[in-house]
């Protein structure tokens, strides 16, 4: 027979090892589903970093051609790199004229012809062409906290000021403000939208950094849908009662309709885990990056990623049939 302590000490380690088993196969109450791990093939067939004249991205964004547009504020310039990486026009300097950058956090969001990208600036976004010329400047009703834009020309702005998103277009011409957006406290930043990603020139997805939700939106009629990572671990908080960095990293669409978002799991692999959805917002599975991303986008069967740090962008393939025969409703 074991001594009385060691039966004891066997026991209390048969069930940790139960209770662990348990978590990764229990269902989230929210989903009525637990993650589910698929191995997608990925391979790394780009990167952009300093040998590319990049070396601190804030934000990135790509044209239908796939030219990548990135923010580098290590020297404020707006960067236009071709499909194969290389610098091929580049505009900016640190200042508060037009074309001018000054702060240290910027989003960048591909707007319809002749615009090619632009840049929030405090309580404007400043407008440039397809070669980095800059053209305009469009004024918000309050500080940009971050914005994105239809083929229509349609700018959503979420406003720093009330935590709505503002409907603009290419004139700076205000048009309504959606007010479905979960904000409970529109004075804290970490409440406000982070990131908007616009699936056709209607419907388009918000997610927040410290919270585990994602809303799904039509500019003509409000608010549609909202779902939640299926799993997220127990992290520790601030004293503010905020977690400890955030649990969503980023978000985009599919030309299926699917949502990839990156965010936190209680697996190993914090801001790796990519939580597959489809169009209704039913959680699919999951699969792992190679490595930490804080900003993805899916552009023509390839999905590009902006590293933790923002120290270089990746773009991976993926091979477009794994992706139909795993993504099946």
């Amino acid at each position: 027979m074991f001594p009385k302590k060691s039966c004891f000490f066997y026991t209390l380690i048969s069930l940790l090892i139960f209770q662990l088993v348990s978590c990764e196969k229990e269902p989230n109450k929210r989903t009525g589903k637990a993650v589910q791990f698929v191995d997608y093939d990925i391979e790394n067939v780009l990167t952009i970093d300093s040998t590319n004249s990049a070396n601190y991205i804030t934000d990135f964004t790509l044209d239908s051609l796939g030219n990548i547009y990135a923010l580098d504020i290590s020297d404020f310039q707006l960067k236009k790199f071709n499909p194969n990486g290389e610098l091929i026009a580049k505009t900016g300097r640190k200042g508060d004229g037009p074309g001018e950058f000054k702060k240290h956090y910027y989003t960048v969001s591909k707007l319809p012809n002749p615009v090619g990208s632009a840049s929030v600036k405090e309580v404007s976004i400043q407008l440039f062409s397809s070669t980095l010329e800059h053209q305009d400047v469009l004024l918000n009703n309050g500080i940009v906290s971050t914005f994105a834009a239809n083929n229509n020309g349609d700018i959503l702005v979420s406003n720093f000021a009330t935590g709505n998103l503002d409907l603009l277009d290419l004139d700076g011409t205000y048009h309504k403000t959606i007010e479905e957006v979960d904000i409970t406290d529109k004075k804290k930043i970490y409440d406000l939208v982070k990131y908007i990603k616009f699936y056709n020139d209607d419907i388009f997805y918000v997610s927040f950094p410290f919270k585990n939700l994602i809303q799904k939106f039509s500019i003509s009629q409000g608010l549609l849908d909202e779902f939640r990572l299926p799993s997220i671990p127990k992290f520790s908080r601030t004293n503010d009662g905020l977690p400890k960095g955030p649990v969503i990293q980023g978000i985009t669409t599919l030309p299926n309709g699917r949502v990839w978002v990156v965010g936190r799991s209680f697996s190993k692999n914090p801001a790796q885990d990519i939580y597959v959805f489809n169009k209704k917002g039913e959680y699919i599975h999951t699969f792992v990056l190679p490595e930490k991303a804080q900003a993805l986008t899916y552009n023509n069967q390839s999905l590009y990623t902006l590293g933790a740090g923002g120290y270089h962008i990746k773009k991976w393939k993926i091979d477009p049939k794994q992706v139909s025969s795993h993504e099946i409703d």
